[in-house]
């Protein structure tokens, strides 16, 4: 009994601490996405320079390190991930034979899907399946075959169950 406690007290220890962990580095990136905004609106003149085109690329990739960061809190906790936008939700089709994800303009023209050489349109459903012997690559990097249940989202070009 002493052990299941001892190991229990371990676990909540390291669960204790990756959340400290996340909280810090929400609250750095949160300060400096505030520091870059109160800087763009106290030196706001009306024109654009490169200086305000840099801060403004500034608050784009805060935004990405913000996303990443809730993700991988989401996999801590085990739970589902929807705060980002929809384009980021489901995993990257990868061709059979390779190991990289599908550039998108293979899989879509003007937003919507076409019917390629690595997907098949189910004519019952509609939807778009992706062929037998395509992979996917996973939000945690992992790169593994598409099970026979998954389509690919018509707007994103991602896979999803």
């Amino acid at each position: 009994f002493c052990t299941i406690l001892a190991d229990k007290a371990v676990a909540l220890r390291k669960n204790s601490e990756a959340a400290k962990s996340h909280y810090i580095a929400r609250d750095s990136l949160l300060q400096e996405l505030r520091a870059t905004c109160k800087w763009l609106v106290d030196h706001a003149t009306g024109r654009i320079g490169s200086v305000y085109r840099d801060k403004v690329a500034a608050i784009g990739s805060i935004k990405i390190a913000l996303g990443i960061e809730h993700d991988q809190e989401c996999a801590r906790r085990g739970s589902f991930c929807a705060m980002r936008e929809p384009s980021f939700l489901g995993a990257m089709l990868v061709a059979p034979g390779q190991t990289m994800p599908v550039p998108i303009n293979r899989l879509m023209i003007a937003n919507q899907l076409f019917d390629s050489d690595l997907m098949s349109h189910d004519e019952l459903t509609g939807l778009f399946i992706p062929v037998k012997g395509t992979k996917m690559v996973l939000a945690d990097g992992r790169l593994t075959d598409v099970p026979p249940d998954c389509f690919i989202h018509p707007k994103t070009a991602r896979i999803l169950p």
